[in-house]
């Protein structure tokens, strides 16, 4: 490729990633999602003193708790830098898979690929939320990045690619999903296939691993906080894996409803198939390979799916469907269809208007209110509250919002705060005793006011375990105050205020 064609094909990058940038800021004023409301609150447990795990419980891996509490000393409630910070990490991953789809392929491949990658609706909007499913794909893109650009012997990007593998095990479990295509990823592209190679290789990215685990266990073990992680990790999966509308209806129900928001991200990769007899098999092999274990990894064999966890499978996808593109542009660029740069400008061209087929499907405002009608919200409770302490059965950034403190539970004879009680309580993590136990505490406790969700409400009422809770609420506090901003789910809940003398 010439200089001046080289010129063009990196502004045609840079512009497509400006244009992925603005897709995603764009949703950066709404509400902020349930789950990114616990990883926010668990950050500010942390910035607070709280140990993770001991102090504090966390059913998840803690490095995105970690990352929130980073941004703290930013401010009471750090939104907006917050999520800030997640779009450019996500603009970046998207330009390292563009040299990853380079490196396997070629140029027209890569950027067919990331035309995919970087307008897949659903995608956009999850770049902002500081969320373990936003950020596996990322960590994957990067992790095979550097492994494979290490094989030429270059041991510092096997070691890299090692040490994100251990924050990407910080992040999520099904991290250890990575490991089967990297291993194939080894044997079929590595210049030297040999026993003594692949040990050397295998020991140098576990290394990069260890660097990053190694002291989390030792902080795990020195807080005495081992028995306490180990519940909530395991708890959190046994639970789930009971609930009964996680069989295959519902498994394929979320995969198709993604399927439609994308379909040339999940149609294209099967015509990467032809590319298996050609000269680039290897790498259409290695993708395909990656693709299928994290497909697997991630939606089948796990206890629960939802659509979030599809977007793990994305870059893969995307590889494969670039390098059909790439190909089907060669084939037509060899039969002299048009000329070289027409046929460039209108195959490009034609794709990007394709990519965003889906883009009028997709729910934008997800979860159906803005960040400044979730600050009204929480100007009613803190009305209400004027106590320091909120038990919050809604979304867990209300507790951010109103800058009110969790009141501690009874857990395995100790008190730990638990940023999303119901759910938490509904899942079995609490039983009849601790429930008793902890109510009892929470009569002692400056708890001004209960905010709940209607479905953790209805909870409440039916669930024998949660007895003690109900009779609380009818004897200590006002009949319920439905507050709320518009009819989105997330938009309103009850408010149960404190029962105070005169």
């Amino acid at each position: 490729m010439g200089t001046r064609d080289s010129i063009v094909l990196k502004r045609v990058v840079w512009a497509v990633l400006l244009i992925a940038l603005a897709a995603r800021a764009w949703t950066i004023v709404y509400g902020t999602n349930v789950d990114e409301g616990v990883y926010w609150v668990e950050g500010r447990q942390i910035y607070q003193g709280f140990v993770i795990y001991r102090d504090t419980q966390f059913n998840k891996t803690p490095l995105v708790a970690l990352v929130a509490a980073l941004f703290f000393p930013f401010g009471q409630a750090p939104i907006y830098p917050m999520r800030a910070a997640m779009l450019g990490v996500s603009v970046l991953s998207l330009f390292v898979f563009y040299r990853l789809a380079k490196s396997l392929f070629n140029e027209k491949a890569a950027l067919a690929g990331l035309i995919l990658l970087a307008l897949e609706p659903f995608s956009c909007i999850w770049a902002k939320y500081l969320h373990t499913s936003t950020w596996a794909p990322w960590f994957e893109i990067a992790i095979f990045y550097f492994l494979i650009e290490g094989l030429n012997g270059d041991r510092r990007r096997i070691y890299t690619s090692g040490l994100i593998l251990g924050l990407y095990a910080l992040s999520k479990q099904t991290a250890i999903f990575v490991i089967p295509p990297a291993v194939i990823g080894w044997l079929l592209l590595s210049p030297e296939r040999s026993i003594k190679r692949f040990v050397r290789d295998g020991a140098i990215w576990a290394a990069g691993a260890l660097t990053v685990m190694t002291p989390f266990f030792l902080f795990l073990i020195g807080t005495g906080s081992v028995s306490a992680w180990w519940f909530d990790i395991y708890t959190a999966h046994l639970i789930m894996a009971k609930a009964k509308y996680h069989d295959f209806a519902f498994r394929w129900h979320e995969w198709k409803s993604i399927i439609e928001l994308s379909p040339l991200l999940w149609i294209l990769p099967l015509g990467s198939l032809a590319l298996l007899k050609g000269r680039n098999w290897k790498a259409a092999a290695f993708a395909w390979v990656w693709g299928l274990t994290v497909f697997t990894g991630n939606l089948v064999t796990t206890s629960h799916v939802w659509r979030h966890y599809f977007l793990v499978v994305m870059p893969p996808m995307a590889l494969l469907a670039g390098a059909f593109c790439g190909k089907a542009y060669e084939w037509l660029e060899s039969r002299q269809f048009a000329t070289s740069k027409t046929l460039a400008w209108g195959t490009g061209g034609l794709l990007f208007i394709l990519a965003m087929a889906g883009w009028p499907k997709n729910d934008w405002s997800y979860p159906g209110l803005t960040l400044a009608e979730e600050r009204i919200l929480a100007k009613h409770v803190e009305h209400y509250c004027p106590e320091p302490y909120l038990l919050n059965l809604t979304n867990p950034a209300l507790y951010v919002w109103t800058g009110k403190q969790i009141p501690p539970a009874i857990q395995h004879g100790r008190e730990v705060r638990i940023p999303f009680f119901m759910t938490i309580a509904g899942r079995g993590y609490m039983n009849r005793e601790e429930m008793e136990q902890t109510v009892a505490q929470w009569r002692e406790t400056p708890i001004g006011c209960v905010a709940v969700y209607d479905k953790f409400l209805r909870q409440i009422i039916d669930d024998p375990v949660m007895t003690p809770l109900k009779q609380w609420l009818d004897e200590d506090f006002e009949a319920p105050l439905r507050v709320g901003v518009g009819d989105s789910y997330y938009g309103w809940f009850f408010v149960f205020e404190k029962k105070r003398n005169g």
